[in-house]
């Protein structure tokens, strides 16, 4: 009796020694798991805020300074893009396009609302680009929108609907957002310099 003891000891500890080796090694999965998924929200985060941010860069340059090339049609030969400030301005814009979406981040009206960012990334080189570090790049793209006549004013003729794309080191790290803007009295924080992001009429994200 004594010696079938002696012989039961060795498988028990070894199969407790198993156990005990899987649960540790599902453990360090665990931790890896949660360390990635907070890694990855971590960079989410930093590039939708890098997005927001260039949404306020894009309200700065439709508002000049109005004396620049982005502000000025310039002669009748003239073939640079601009912001225009009148119905008329707007169709010499158009004009330029041609059957270029957008150059140099300055659109023509692109369809209805979607909230897909995929058809943004084929239009990357039509953007105004900025690099924010060695591993991100965020890009954005102004639809300059005619207003209804009974909604436009001397002052503010149009409604642009900026997004805004961020790219980080891996391939699949891309965040965009989308806003809308129109400068109004009645909507103080439109007017604001610089604009907060409660100054625009409507602000989301874009999904793959």
């Amino acid at each position: 009796m004594k010696h079938q003891q002696q012989g039961l000891a060795l498988p028990t500890v070894m199969a407790l020694s198993l156990m005990g080796s899987v649960m540790l090694l599902a453990e360090w999965r665990g931790l890896a798991l949660a360390e990635g998924s907070g890694q990855s929200a971590s960079q989410r985060w930093s590039l939708q805020h890098t997005t927001q941010s260039a949404l306020l860069r894009a309200v700065q340059d439709i508002q000049g300074p109005l004396s620049d090339s982005r502000h000025q049609a310039g002669s009748s030969k003239a073939t640079q893009v601009f912001f225009p400030n009148s119905t008329k301005a707007w169709t010499t814009l158009q004009t330029r396009l041609g059957t270029n979406d957008c150059v140099a981040g300055i659109c023509k009206p692109l369809g209805e609302d979607s909230n897909s960012f995929t058809h943004w990334l084929s239009r990357l080189s039509q953007a105004q680009t900025q690099v924010v570090s060695d591993t991100t790049s965020v890009y954005y793209w102004v639809e300059v929108l005619p207003l209804q006549t009974k909604l436009a004013t001397a002052s503010a003729p149009f409604v642009y609907r900026i997004t805004a794309l961020a790219k980080g080191g891996s391939p699949n790290a891309v965040f965009a957002s989308q806003a809308l803007w129109h400068p109004t009295p009645s909507h103080a924080a439109s007017l604001a310099v610089p604009m907060p992001l409660a100054g625009f009429k409507r602000l989301l994200s874009l999904s793959p």
